[in-house]
C-alpha cells in the first residue's frame, strides 16, 4: 500500500474560475466551495497535478470531466452530490465512493471499491455494476431503499443501515 506524505508550502491553483491559494498537500478538495469552478466551459483538471497528496474530491453537478480526472490522479475517496445520468467510475481507483442525485439513472464502479453510500432521495430500481473482482463492499443508503435487483449481485457482503432484507435476497455469497 502506498502512503503519501504530506507536501509542505501553497501551491495558486485555478480550475478555470480563477486563482485560488491552497495547502501543496492538500488531501481533500472540495470543488465549488472553497475553491472556485466555472460555471460553464472547460475545467482546467490538470491543476490537481500541483496537489500530489490529493486523494479526495468532493463534488457537485454534471460530470464534466471529473471521473477522468479522478482516474489519473488515483483519487480514492470520491464525493459526488447532485450527479445525473450514468455515472461510469469502473477506470477510477475510488475506494469510497458517495452518490447522490435525482437524475442519477446508474452507477457502475470499480473493482477498487469498498464503500457505495447512496445520498438523497433514493431512486428506484436504479442499476449498479460492480465487477467480479469486487468482492467485498459495504454499502449504505439515506432515504428508503433504492432498487438493487439487477444490481450488486457479485458482492459478498453488503450492508445497508435499517435496509439488510432488501439485500440478503440480492447478494449471492
Amino acid at each position: 500500500m502506498l502512503v503519501q506524505g504530506w507536501t509542505r508550502g501553497e501551491v495558486e491553483v485555478d480550475f478555470g474560475a480563477g486563482p485560488v491559494v491552497v495547502e501543496r498537500g492538500l488531501k481533500v478538495l472540495a470543488l465549488n466551495n472553497p475553491v472556485p469552478m466555472p460555471d460553464n466551459g472547460p475545467i482546467n483538471w490538470s491543476e490537481l497535478d500541483k496537489l500530489p497528496d490529493l486523494i479526495t474530491i468532493m463534488w457537485s453537478g454534471l460530470d464534466r470531466g471529473v471521473i477522468a480526472a479522478a482516474a489519473g490522479r488515483g483519487v480514492r475517496f470520491l464525493y459526488w452530490s447532485d450527479a445525473a445520468g450514468e455515472v461510469d467510475l469502473s477506470g477510477t481507483s475510488a475506494e469510497h465512493v458517495r452518490l447522490g442525485g435525482v437524475g442519477l439513472r446508474g452507477v457502475r464502479l470499480p473493482a477498487t471499491v469498498k464503500r457505495l453510500q447512496l445520498n438523497g432521495p433514493p431512486i428506484p430500481d436504479l442499476p449498479i455494476e460492480a465487477p467480479t473482482t469486487a468482492t467485498a463492499c459495504s454499502c449504505n443508503c439515506s432515504g428508503r431503499p433504492v432498487g438493487l435487483v439487477n444490481a450488486v449481485r457479485r458482492l459478498r457482503r453488503a450492508d445497508m443501515s435499517g435496509y439488510r432484507p432488501v439485500l440478503t435476497a440480492i447478494i449471492q455469497p
